[in-house]
């Protein structure tokens, strides 16, 4: 007789983030235990997720890149002086579409269509990455901001592209996945995690989170 997916897993879905030190934000997407409309996050602060269109699918949620997204409470990620966060997400087109974005989309994960991936910070691109072909395919982003240091973007664990940060916080509270704060810029593919963390983690950190996630994905 099959086993659900759901008792292939341990009641503690936590001991499945490979990295807690830090972590502010952890969702599991993958897992069928997170479905409906509201569910609260995998972390100590058990802060409220709403899900808005995104259907689910065996890996995670999917957004058609019209409308779908998922509001985060951004009051537990906003931050001072640095954050890090990691997305598995996969890709059906290459359009042009917000993965993450927050505060007004003043920080952001935004792919411009089959060209480049960015990390926008106080509404400009600090870094910019040519993108590979990822339609289809799943991957691991996992960016880190640092105010007046440096942000890094990690595509599977190995560093993709940096770039030089200025000296302002994130302060707002509004956050989403899968498309801008105004509900503009939809992302179209499926999100299998995504966590996030109220530290910067280091190139060591970004491949063991890889290396520890990916049976989920590829």
């Amino acid at each position: 007789m099959a086993v659900s997916a759901a008792l292939r897993y341990p009641k503690s879905l936590w001991s499945y983030n490979p990295i807690p030190n830090g972590c502010v934000l952890y969702l599991p997407l993958w897992h069928p235990n997170l479905r409906g409309a509201k569910f609260k996050s995998i972390a100590p602060s058990g802060t409220e997720v709403t899900v808005n269109g995104a259907s689910r699918v065996a890996d995670g949620l999917s957004f058609d890149g019209t409308d779908d997204n998922v509001i985060l409470d951004a009051s537990i990620l906003t931050f001072s002086t640095q954050a890090s966060y990691s997305l598995w997400v996969k890709y059906d087109t290459t359009d042009t579409g917000y993965l993450f974005s927050m505060d007004g989309n003043e920080i952001s994960l935004f792919h411009q269509a089959s060209a480049s991936i960015q990390v926008y910070y106080d509404g400009v691109a600090r870094v910019t990455g040519n993108s590979p072909t990822w339609s289809n395919t799943w991957v691991n982003l996992l960016f880190t901001v640092l105010v007046s240091g440096t942000a890094y973007l990690y595509a599977d664990g190995v560093e993709f592209d940096n770039g030089a940060m200025p000296g302002t916080g994130v302060t707002s509270a509004a956050a989403r996945l899968g498309e801008g704060t105004a509900g503009t810029n939809d992302w179209t593919g499926t999100i299998g995690e995504f966590t996030s963390w109220n530290r910067v983690l280091t190139a060591a950190e970004a491949l063991y989170y890889y290396n520890r996630t990916k049976w989920r994905f590829v």
